[in-house]
């Protein structure tokens, strides 16, 4: 009975761990590429500001095909890239806010369809700390209910010798 008690609260906790970060990282804001501008060459577009303690993600898309910087500060961020579409993540772990900006760093003006937003890293670690507890509690769980099964008393229907 036990072991069952704590399959179920693990499968909850396990289940529960991505809605925790669905509100952190603001897929809704970050996947349709919400924005467009088109950007000369050497200009920049202000993101927004990655504010203390928290990340900052922006994704982007630009025609033609090509990765155009993402600064923080004036530095360039390393960037991801998939089937045209760029990802670049900053975490600020200083006392203020950081400015974010994507420039065109080529010699042609360049077309951009863009997202960016705040991220809550502290939902995200909380998200994953509740996967993975989930996710042995359920082993626990599953395991006591096994020896529970096969090592409970049995019950005979012989009388009980006197």
């Amino acid at each position: 009975m036990i072991g069952l008690v704590i399959l179920v609260v693990g499968a909850a906790m396990y289940f529960a761990g991505p809605y925790l970060a669905r509100g952190n990282i603001v897929m809704d804001q970050l996947l349709p590429l919400r924005n467009y501008t088109e950007l000369g060459p050497g200009a920049s577009l202000q993101l927004g500001s990655a504010p203390p303690g928290m990340g900052f993600a922006v994704v982007y898309n630009s025609t033609p095909s090509l990765p155009l910087a993402v600064t923080v500060n004036g530095t360039g961020l390393s960037e991801e890239s998939m089937n045209g579409t760029f990802l670049a993540v900053y975490y600020n772990s200083g006392p203020s806010s950081a400015p974010v900006a994507l420039v065109d760093n080529y010699t042609s003006p360049v077309s951009v369809h863009y997202s960016a937003a705040a991220l809550s890293i502290s939902g995200i670690i909380y998200s994953v700390i509740f996967v993975l507890l989930g996710g042995v509690l359920i082993i626990v769980g599953g395991v006591t209910a096994l020896v529970g099964l096969v090592l409970r008393p049995r019950r005979t229907d012989a009388p009980a010798p006197a």
